[in-house]
């Protein structure tokens, strides 16, 4: 199973940097509230059991953990660039709403025709030759509520995601060095279709739920500093849960199907740089869940990496994080990441 799901992410991949030169305006998509998930939808029933390197290779790809995420740019590619165009015109596409000191945003996305059509024509060297995929669904829905104290922005209003990501520094200002801004993000995915490689046939369909909320689903308040750095509240949570409806191997149902893979990261006292160069947060802890391992992760200082401390059971895993390495893997969950409405949220607060 390994070996096929690393196939599936190569192929997406070169899909997706193809994708980039033929996406469908979006702009007929039908409407979504920007708040669709509640706290029912990203909490786990049948967790899948995993072991410590797939922990470990998890715990490493959580986007959450990354204060800003590092650039695969350096890998001396740009299938980053080429892939994430697909997405781009999107957010040139959609609108923000905007009353008081509230900003709303939402959008739904199909990306079946556009990558369908991408991989008719793989290129020998960014797919496996004997690797054949076919989508029946790629879809995507995100939402953002973000609200910033005694600020005024109504003249976002009616704005692109694109044209609200570029102004971060003018709603910097708007908000204040004291201001207090609360936030509410949720996102949610589907893919779904067949993969043969290397005379086996796979069927799969997951479904993807993230929400970042207080424990109790409402929004997350996070306080300027005087030093242009960001204090979260504690106990502000980002949960992700992925539903693997369908997963079969030749018509045999693998170990995944019918069960989840859950992420759980509540945070204390996490601070935020105020620089969008800062890999890592300068202070805090994350309670962390990785499917049925659970733990910590605890910062110093924005230029050190920050140590975990995992356990299930009797099993037990502690050292230093650090980022996943710059392949076709890591960028495909750049990605990924870059869709997501938190990085959207996280742009523009």
């Amino acid at each position: 199973m390994r070996l096929l799901r690393t196939a599936v992410c190569l192929w997406t991949i070169a899909s997706l940097a193809a994708c980039g030169k033929n996406s469908q305006s979006q702009e007929n998509a039908a409407p979504v509230s920007a708040q669709f998930l509640e706290l029912a939808d990203v909490t786990p029933t049948a967790v899948l059991p995993v072991d410590k390197d797939d922990m470990l290779s998890s715990l490493s790809d959580v986007s959450d953990l990354y204060d800003n995420e590092p650039d695969d740019d350096a890998a001396g590619t740009d299938d980053s660039q080429d892939s994430q165009k697909c997405f781009q015109d999107i957010y040139d596409a959609s609108k923000v709403k905007a009353a008081g000191d509230t900003i709303e945003m939402a959008i739904v996305g199909d990306f079946t025709a556009c990558l369908a059509d991408a991989m008719k024509a793989p290129t020998a060297d960014s797919s496996p030759s004997a690797l054949s995929l076919q989508l029946s669904k790629a879809s995507f829905r995100i939402g953002a509520t973000m609200r910033c104290e005694g600020a005024d922005l109504s003249t976002y209003n009616g704005k692109s995601f694109s044209d609200l990501a570029k102004d971060a520094g003018a709603l910097d200002t708007l908000c204040g060095p004291a201001a207090k801004s609360y936030s509410r993000v949720n996102s949610q995915s589907e893919m779904a279709g067949s993969l043969t490689f290397l005379g086996i046939n796979a069927q799969f369909d997951t479904i993807t739920s993230s929400l970042e909320a207080q424990a109790d689903g409402s929004p997350c308040e996070a306080t300027k500093q005087a030093d242009g750095s960001l204090l979260l509240t504690d106990g502000c949570t980002n949960q992700e849960l992925t539903k693997h409806v369908l997963d079969t191997n030749n018509g045999t149902a693998t170990e995944k199907q019918g069960k989840e893979d859950y992420t759980k990261i509540v945070w204390q006292g996490r601070q935020s740089a105020g620089d969008n160069a800062a890999v890592w947060y300068t202070a805090g802890t994350a309670a962390v869940t990785i499917n049925d391992w659970q733990g910590s992760v605890t910062y110093a200082a924005a230029a050190t990496a920050p140590t975990y401390s995992m356990h299930k059971g009797s099993d037990a895993a502690t050292g230093t994080l650090s980022p996943p390495a710059s392949t076709l893997v890591g960028t495909i969950q750049k990605i990924a990441w870059h869709l997501s409405a938190h990085y959207m949220a996280r742009r523009i607060r």
